[in-house]
């Protein structure tokens, strides 16, 4: 999104590597997808100043922190998220969830899109979660000798967001995680839920 609005604290200019952010800029913004170099410019740079607003993953202190980015309807918001998420990999944290649907055919759909984004690189693992991902395969991807980079796509739901809330769990108890990004493309639908969380903990996402 080129014409990203960024609803954030300033930003600390921690980022230091840039090589993978710029293969997908060249090799998907503009060879696959056909868009103008100075356009996919502004996208590789939006992606370096959203990411400049999270934590550093590197640094010893512990963090958590929320932004918003609005764009235009099609404003290329998938390549934008996918963008942040390349740089965000690239610069230290261990893993990208994408909450990329409310259905089960929008979740197919944004899951396919992401891997046909990255098709050039067989450093990139795009997962779902779904019964097949436990903690012990995002473990053996971690590990990898070919130094992979692991994206996991979900439904934003209670039944997705519960599982994967357990996977993540279990994987801390097996391999030292210290650091996810969290994209939530849904950020307009299934939100928190407010009205009866104090009297039932499991009305916590009003799910569509």
């Amino acid at each position: 999104m080129s014409g990203a609005n960024i609803i954030k604290k300033k930003q600390n200019n921690w980022t230091k590597s840039f090589q993978l952010l710029e293969d997908f800029r060249e090799k998907t913004l503009e060879s696959k997808e056909g868009i103008p170099e100075k356009q996919t410019i502004k996208i590789k740079e939006k992606a370096i100043e959203i990411l400049n607003k999270c934590p550093n993953p590197k640094s010893n202190k512990k963090k958590q922190e929320v932004g918003l980015v609005m764009g235009d309807v099609q404003s290329g918001k998938t390549l934008s998220f996918t963008s942040l998420a390349v740089s965000a990999l690239e610069n230290g944290y261990e893993i990208v969830i994408l909450l990329a649907g409310t259905k089960q055919n929008l979740w197919d759909q944004n899951h396919n899109r992401i891997k046909d984004c990255l098709y050039y690189s067989r450093q990139y693992a795009i997962s779902k979660n779904d019964n097949a991902l436990s903690a012990q395969s995002i473990k053996a991807i971690l590990n990898n000798s070919l130094n992979r980079h692991l994206i996991i796509t979900s439904m934003k739901n209670t039944n997705g967001l519960n599982r994967l809330k357990k996977t993540i769990q279990d994987l801390i108890k097996i391999h030292p995680l210290k650091s996810i990004m969290i994209i939530d493309d849904e950020a307009d639908q299934a939100s928190m839920n407010t009205k009866d969380s104090e009297n039932d903990p499991n009305k916590t996402i009003n799910d569509p």
